[in-house]
């Protein structure tokens, strides 16, 4: 599918390759996908947990559980034998953890997380094999669910980010594919100061829409872009199809600045 690149005044050709190559310190390139297998009516989150209408965005870290729908997921199973979550701790800083799996049977994680953003397939049983079943990311105790990895997928796919302490966020461009030629409505949603978790809230903002039918298409966000996002700063996009439901994928490509 072609695909252009939407470049912004705020981040030249040649600085954004730079970053790539490594040659700026301080910056880094991040491409997020979203992916939302029939978006229907109701505006939803653009992830693989269907069905959610927002990002889980709790005001205190809690431990996570990650179980599977197969019992091949498991240490010593033909799928996936271990994952790797990410997120942000209490203090909005990023984490990560590794968990090995065990089947159908919950295993809690270690650290509590404030934010889940990534989970991705790091160990398997079969070579170049992948996960049997979905892999579901949730509040421990079969609380809330958070990310789901789909059966065979080998990662999660949310449109969810959460900016981490000390840093900025500059949007490089966005892109959007729709199953055939659909209509959807997509809303680009920031929501700062994350760690402000006592009233009066930050609310949370439709920064951006864009309505799209056909096969791609593409959005300039440059008004976002002009001052960057601030650290603890929850990016996520929500959609709805005006008539038929639709599978929906969302990617948008970011530099992250590490503020000194």
């Amino acid at each position: 599918m072609p695909r252009g690149t939407i470049q912004y005044p705020a981040i030249s050709p040649e600085f954004y390759q730079k970053v790539v190559e490594g040659d700026v310190a301080g910056y880094a390139t991040v491409t997020r996908v979203g992916f939302h297998p029939a978006v229907g009516t109701t505006s939803e989150l653009i992830s693989t947990a269907a069905g959610l209408t927002a990002p889980f965005m709790p005001t205190v870290a809690t431990k996570i559980e990650a179980v599977s729908a197969s019992a091949n997921d498991t240490a010593e199973g033909t799928g996936v034998r271990s994952i790797q979550v990410t997120g942000l701790d209490a203090s909005l800083n990023e984490i990560s953890e590794i968990i090995i799996l065990n089947g159908a049977t919950p295993v809690t994680s270690v650290q509590s997380f404030l934010r889940v953003y990534t989970v991705i397939s790091i160990s398997c049983g079969t070579y170049r094999g992948t996960n049997a079943g979905n892999i579901t990311i949730r509040v421990v105790s079969a609380g809330a669910t958070i990310l789901v990895i789909l059966a065979g997928q080998g990662s999660s796919l949310s449109s969810h980010f959460c900016v981490p302490a000390r840093m900025t966020l500059y949007l490089h461009w966005f892109f959007a594919a729709l199953e055939g030629s659909r209509n959807v409505s997509l809303t680009f949603w920031l929501a700062g100061s994350a760690d402000v978790v006592s009233a009066p809230f930050v609310p949370a903002l439709a920064a951006a829409r864009s309505g799209g039918t056909g096969a791609a298409f593409e959005q300039n966000f440059g008004n976002i872009v002009a001052t960057g996002i601030g650290e603890k700063t929850d990016i996520w996009l929500t959609g709805a199809a005006t008539s038929t439901t639709t599978a929906v994928t969302v990617e948008y490509s970011y530099i992250l600045k590490t503020n000194t």
